[in-house]
């Protein structure tokens, strides 16, 4: 896996979104608001891609985004990509392997979500203690929570089912 950024991490903490040109929009939108509710945030907030190259517009340069490219060599080969679920979709399983050099500590948030509040940097302090993942469920745990995706099975990373 290689790892290109558009300037060094500041911080050992970070935001995360991944996405492609198509929610982009969305993206910037939730990292906007981030950042309005974070003055003087001590977090970096990133984009990463893959294959598909993005561009945060000059107006939006204050937001101060860490743009990351993430080539993983074909670690998701075999995934059925389709033109929704590219490999970029993918690229969430990889962050925290692909940013480890750079990160103690990672939140990924998709790209299509809408911040209203909270404190970003109470979030990154919280200890998990013994657990070092957490998540949400998404749209299809809720439906079906013992379910694991088929094409996760055979990859070289773990993904937790919920239960």
């Amino acid at each position: 896996m290689t790892v290109e950024a558009s300037r060094p991490a500041r911080s050992r903490q970070a935001m995360i979104f991944r996405c492609n040109t198509g929610c982009l929009p969305f993206a910037l939108h939730a990292a906007g608001r981030i950042d309005r509710l974070t003055p003087g945030r001590t977090f970096d907030i990133c984009i990463c891609h893959g294959e598909e190259p993005i561009v945060v517009p000059g107006s939006l340069s204050p937001l101060d985004v860490r743009l990351i490219r993430i080539d993983t060599t074909g670690l998701f080969t075999g995934l059925r990509p389709d033109p929704v679920r590219t490999h970029d979709v993918c690229l969430r399983l990889a962050v925290t392997q692909a940013l480890a050099a750079d990160y103690d500590r990672i939140i990924y948030l998709d790209s299509d979500i809408f911040v209203q509040g909270g404190d970003f940097t109470a979030l990154l302090g919280f200890d998990p203690g013994n657990h070092p993942r957490g998540g949400v469920r998404d749209i299809i745990q809720w439906r079906t929570p013992g379910r694991r995706a088929e094409q996760f099975r055979g990859l070289p990373i773990s993904v937790p089912a919920f239960s």
